[in-house]
């Protein structure tokens, strides 16, 4: 393989998987415009769960064995809300990757087509070596 193929190749894998994170974010966005997402999860879990764990936390009858389990079930509520507004930023990010990836795919296709009959730049610049 080609060193440009290989270029080619691994150009086309990261606008796949830039593609994969893309998709991720909008099912999120999806699930976030949904009434029963929102009841459930963000008004019930990320809301009403979290000050129910916040107060039990607080009462000093726990004992140490309790506490903990409410302090990871806490843990828990931030983790699964920074995995949600991660994986958002994420594929936003990933789709302005995606349009940097394709022009270098375009550079790189036509350049490959130029080097077929030994001109272009990737050709010159591997004649200069």
């Amino acid at each position: 393989m080609s060193q440009i193929a290989q270029e080619i190749a691994e150009v086309e894998i990261s606008i796949d998987h830039a593609k994969g994170l893309v998709k991720k974010a909008e099912q999120i966005r999806r699930l976030s415009q949904n009434k029963d997402f929102q009841e459930v999860v963000e008004k019930g879990f990320f809301e009403q769960e979290s000050i129910r764990l916040t107060h039990l936390y607080s009462d000093p009858r726990l004992d140490a064995e309790t506490k903990e389990k409410v302090r990871i079930d806490l843990l828990s509520i931030g983790a699964l809300k920074r995995y949600l507004s991660v994986t958002i930023m994420m594929g936003d990010q990933a789709k302005d990757e995606i349009v940097g990836h394709e022009g270098s795919l375009d550079y790189l296709r036509s350049d490959e087509a130029l080097q077929e009959y030994g001109e272009g730049e990737y050709a010159s610049e591997q004649g200069a070596e």
